[in-house]
C-alpha cells in the first residue's frame, strides 16, 4: 500500500483486495483533512459515495486476473486546484494503459458529469509528464452504481468515454482498448487545419516506452509526475496562437509595442546567458496592450537555447483565463489560484517546482497582499509577490524571469490596493532569504518604489523603454484613457480638453433612451465592414449597482459544452466553429447553438460585468450606469453597504467603485455608449462636451 499526498490511497490490485475497507475511507478522509480543511462531519455524503464504490469495486475485482496492475484513489491532477479522479488503474502489458474511472450513485448520468470525465482524461493526455512519456491509451470510464442504472456498456463517441453498466467494467478492463488509440482533442482549441494535423496529439506522437521496471516504482513515478505539456501539445498551442490572432488588434504598428517587446526579449536572452534573475515591469495603460505583451512572451519557444526556458501566463482573473484559453490555448495560460496553490513554499522544504522558469504575472498592481492570500508557511505570512519570486528563485535551470504586467487604476477587489510596494518587500524577502542576486527592469515611475533600503543584491535598471504609450484597444484615441481619468477623478475642465482632442476620432455619447442606444449599436454594426467580417458590440454593468434593468445577467456556471456562459458572450462565432462534433447530425449541432445565441454580446440580452468582460472583445461597449457611483455636492459618493464596502480586505471601497466604472468605460475599441438616467451625471457629461446619442430614424 502506499499513499502520500498526491492521492488518497495507492497500490496493487492484490493490495487493494487485502486491505480492509474501512482502512481505504481512513486514509481518504485524511486526504480531505489534509487540502480540504474539512472534518469528517462535514463530507458525510463523499464518506457514503466512498464506501459504496469500493464495495462494488471489492466484488468486480476480487477475480481480477492481474493482480500487480496498479490502482490509485482520489488522485489529485497536478496544476488541477486539487481536481481528482476517483480510481485510475494502471495497467502494465506489453503497453501501458491507464483507465480512469468516475462513479455515480444515481441513475441520470448528466452532460457534464460526461465532461468532468473527459476533461480528466485530457489533463492526464496532454499535461501529465509519466503519461505523455510512457502511456499509449487512457480511457475513460464513467459507471452508475445505482440499481436503476440500464445494465449495458458502451462507446460514447461524443465525449469519448465508455459508459459502463453494473455488470461490465470487469469485462472493460481486461478486454482490448473499445476507443481508437488517438487521445481526443480538446473542445474549445483543436482548430488546427489539415496542413498542421501531423502534429495534433496522437498517442503515435508521443515518446512511448515500455519501461523496464516493478509495479511499485512505476507507482512511484507516476504519482512524482508532475505538470507538463507534451512536445506535440506545446507546438500545437504555439501554432494556434498565431494562426488565431486575439480578436482585432491591429494597431500594434502605430505603438511602441513591438519596442517593448523587444525589450523583454532581449532581458530573456540575457538571463539565459548569464543564468541571472530578472523582475520585469511592464507598465501601460488600459489598452495598451499589455495582455497581448504576455501571450507573446508565453508563446515564445524557449527551448533551442543551451540553457532552455519555458514560459507560462498567469493570471487571477477567472474570465480572463477562460476566454483567453477558448482563444489560444490552456498550455500556456493558467489560473493563478491553481498554479500558486501547486508551487507555494511548504513546510519542511516539501516544495515542487514548475518546469516554467519564465512567469508572465497579468495585472501586477492588483497582486494580492498576504491578508488576502490568507496562507501561512512556518509563521510566514505571504502575498503573491512572495510567493511568485520564492518560485521563481528555485528555478531548475538556474535562472529566471517575472514579467509583471502593470496597470493604472484597476484594481477593483479589497486586498489588491498595495501595489508595486508589495512587488518591492518581495524583492527584498527572497534576496534576504535565498542570498541571490535580483534584477529589476522598468520604467523610473515602476522601478522608484524599489528604491528605498536597497540590498546589495538588488540591480535597477530604467534604460529599458518598458512603457507601453499608447492605447491599442481604442485605435488613434490615444487620449481617451485620460479623459476617463480625469472625469473620474473630478477634474472636469481637464477632462474637457482631453475630450475636445478624440471627439472626432472616438465616437462617445450619453443617452437616456435605452432602446435608442441598442438601435445605434445594431445599426452602426450593419453598416461596418472588417477584414475579419466580425464586429461586436455588447452590455456592460457594475456588478455594485443594482441588476441592470434592461439585460439579464450571468451566473458563474457551465452552461455548454463546459464552457462559461460569458465566454459565449465573447466568442460565440469562433466557439461554435469549434465545438462542432462530426459525428453529430448538423441540423442538430445548430439547434444547439441557436439555444444559446442569446448569450452572445451582439444579442444584447444579457449585459456582462467588470470581471466578465476583458477588453480584448468589444468593438463598441453599451454601459448602463448603476445607482453604485454617483455625483453630488461637488464630488463623487459610492452606494453603502456594497460588497465591496463589506470586503473585509478593502481599504477604500469608493476607490475600488470609480475603479470599477474606469474599467467598464475602457472596454470599447471604437465607441462607448452610457446609459443614464440621473440628471446630474448628464450635466457632467454636457459640461465636458460629450453629446447626447442622436435619436435613430425609423
Amino acid at each position: 500500500m502506499f499513499n502520500n499526498e498526491k492521492c488518497g490511497w495507492a497500490g496493487s490490485i492484490v493490495e487493494f483486495n487485502r486491505t480492509e475497507t474501512e482502512d481505504i475511507v481512513q486514509a481518504l478522509i485524511q486526504l480531505y483533512v489534509n487540502h480540504y480543511n474539512e472534518h469528517t462531519s462535514q463530507i458525510q455524503p463523499q464518506i457514503r459515495a466512498w464506501y459504496d464504490s469500493l464495495m462494488y469495486l471489492k466484488s468486480c475485482l476480487k477475480d481480477y486476473p492481474f493482480p500487480d496492475d496498479l490502482i490509485i484513489f482520489e488522485y489529485i491532477l497536478p496544476r488541477s486546484g486539487l481536481s481528482r479522479p476517483d480510481v485510475i488503474i494502471i495497467q502494465q502489458r506489453e503497453i501501458i494503459t491507464i483507465k480512469v474511472i468516475e462513479f455515480k450513485s444515481h441513475p441520470h448520468l448528466a452532460e457534464n458529469e460526461k465532461w468532468q470525465l473527459r476533461l480528466y482524461v485530457q489533463k492526464l493526455s496532454y499535461y501529465h509528464d509519466f503519461s505523455h512519456q510512457h502511456v499509449n491509451c487512457i480511457q475513460g470510464i464513467l459507471i452508475s452504481t445505482h440499481p436503476k442504472w440500464d445494465d449495458t456498456s458502451r462507446v460514447d463517441d461524443e465525449h469519448a468515454i465508455i459508459i459502463v453498466g453494473r455488470t461490465h467494467l470487469l469485462d472493460t478492463l481486461t478486454s482490448f482498448p473499445l476507443l481508437p488509440s488517438e487521445l481526443p482533442s480538446s473542445p474549445i482549441t483543436s482548430v488546427i487545419d489539415d496542413s498542421q494535423a501531423d502534429n495534433t496529439p496522437t498517442a503515435a506522437n508521443y515518446a512511448q516506452k515500455v519501461i523496464a521496471a516493478n509495479p511499485k516504482e512505476i507507482l512511484e513515478m507516476f504519482l512524482a509526475s508532475e505538470y507538463r505539456p507534451s512536445p506535440a501539445i506545446v507546438h500545437s498551442a504555439q501554432i494556434l496562437f498565431r494562426k488565431r490572432k486575439i480578436p482585432r488588434i491591429s494597431t500594434v504598428e502605430s505603438s511602441n509595442f513591438y519596442e517593448v517587446l523587444a525589450q523583454v526579449e532581449s532581458i530573456v536572452a540575457q538571463a539565459q546567458q548569464q543564468k541571472t534573475h530578472h523582475l520585469i515591469l511592464v507598465h501601460g495603460e488600459p489598452g495598451s496592450g499589455k495582455t497581448f505583451l504576455g501571450l507573446e512572451v508565453a508563446h515564445t519557444d524557449y527551448s533551442k537555447h543551451s540553457n532552455p526556458g519555458a514560459a507560462v501566463f498567469l493570471s487571477g482573473n477567472r474570465p480572463l483565463v477562460d476566454v483567453l484559453a477558448s482563444l489560444t490555448n490552456d498550455t500556456f495560460v493558467q489560473h493563478l489560484y491553481k498554479f500558486k496553490n501547486e508551487y507555494k513554499p511548504k513546510p519542511n522544504n516539501r516544495n515542487q517546482t514548475p518546469y516554467e522558469n519564465i512567469l508572465i504575472f497579468d495585472e501586477a498592481q492588483r497582486a494580492w497582499d498576504a491578508n488576502k492570500v490568507n496562507h501561512t508557511f512556518n509563521q510566514l505570512a505571504m502575498s503573491e509577490p512572495d510567493i511568485i519570486l520564492d518560485i521563481a528563485s528555485r528555478s531548475r535551470q538556474g535562472w529566471s524571469v517575472v514579467v509583471a504586467l502593470i496597470g493604472q487604476g484597476q484594481e477593483i477587489k479589497g486586498g489588491e490596493e498595495a501595489g508595486l510596494d508589495l512587488w518591492s518587500q518581495a524583492i527584498r524577502q527572497v534576496i534576504n532569504n535565498k542570498g541571490i542576486n535580483y534584477h529589476v527592469h522598468g520604467a523610473q515611475m515602476d522601478v522608484s518604489h524599489f528604491q528605498c533600503n536597497m540590498p546589495a543584491q538588488m540591480y535597477l535598471d530604467t534604460s529599458q523603454q518598458l512603457y507601453l504609450n499608447s492605447a491599442l484597444r481604442n485605435h488613434d484615441a490615444h487620449q481617451y484613457h485620460n479623459f476617463i481619468n480625469c472625469f473620474l477623478d473630478g477634474n472636469f475642465a481637464q477632462a474637457a480638453d482631453y475630450f475636445n482632442q478624440i471627439r472626432a476620432k472616438y465616437l462617445f455619447r450619453w443617452t437616456d433612451d435605452m432602446a435608442a442606444a441598442k438601435t445605434t449599436l445594431t445599426n452602426y454594426a450593419n453598416n461596418i465592414k472588417t477584414e475579419d467580417g466580425r464586429f461586436q458590440y455588447g452590455a456592460l454593468y457594475s456588478t455594485t449597482s443594482t441588476k441592470p434593468r434592461h439585460f439579464k445577467v450571468f451566473g458563474f456556471k457551465t452552461t455548454f459544452y463546459k464552457v462559461p456562459d460569458y465566454v459565449i458572450y465573447h466568442n460565440y462565432r469562433e466557439l461554435r466553429g469549434l465545438h462542432r462534433n462530426k459525428n453529430e447530425a448538423e441540423n442538430l449541432e445548430q439547434t444547439k447553438w441557436q439555444q444559446h445565441q442569446d448569450l452572445y454580446s451582439n444579442s444584447l440580452i444579457y449585459a456582462a460585468t467588470e470581471y466578465e468582460c476583458q477588453g480584448l472583445e468589444l468593438d463598441m461597449a453599451l454601459i448602463e450606469w448603476g445607482d453604485d457611483l454617483f455625483y453630488q455636492d461637488g464630488g463623487w459618493h459610492h452606494k453603502r453597504n456594497t460588497y465591496k464596502e463589506c470586503d473585509k480586505y478593502a481599504q477604500n471601497p469608493k476607490q475600488l467603485i470609480q475603479n470599477t466604472y474606469r474599467v467598464l468605460l475602457t472596454r470599447g475599441r471604437d465607441a462607448t455608449i452610457v446609459f443614464t438616467q440621473n440628471s446630474n451625471l448628464q450635466q457632467l457629461f454636457i459640461q465636458c462636451g460629450v453629446t447626447k446619442l442622436a435619436a435613430e430614424p425609423d
